[in-house]
């Protein structure tokens, strides 16, 4: 959701070009997820070494990211429809990146 509406109010209201406006909006989202995550999703298995656990989890989103601002990329370009209304091809790469956010924070950073 931070996604989403920073991506759609820096596009519509602010004139940001489809690109920049993804790079800080996915920004914010994985600033926004490790706190979630560390509260909720992984509250069990959040480590007492917090700079190991964010460093990993930072390595692991910027991977994520490079998946989701690729897919987002490559659908803006081929679609003219994704062009028009990016904040779809946002939730691909969102999808697809959080398929392997999820499975690599679990594996990875939340280790308990």
């Amino acid at each position: 959701m931070v996604d989403a509406i920073l991506l759609t109010a820096m596009i519509s209201y602010l004139g940001w070009g489809v690109y920049s406006a993804r790079l800080v909006s996915g920004t914010a989202a994985i600033l926004s997820t490790w706190f979630l995550n560390r509260q909720w999703t992984f509250r069990d298995r959040a480590s007492d070494n917090k700079i190991r656990e964010s460093s990993t989890y930072l390595v692991i989103n910027c991977c994520g990211a490079a998946i989701n601002f690729s897919v987002y990329g490559i659908g803006v370009y081929l679609s003219s429809t994704l062009l028009e209304y990016p904040v779809l091809a946002a939730a691909m790469g969102a999808i697809t990146a959080m398929l392997f956010n999820f499975t690599a924070s679990k594996r990875y950073a939340f280790t308990g």
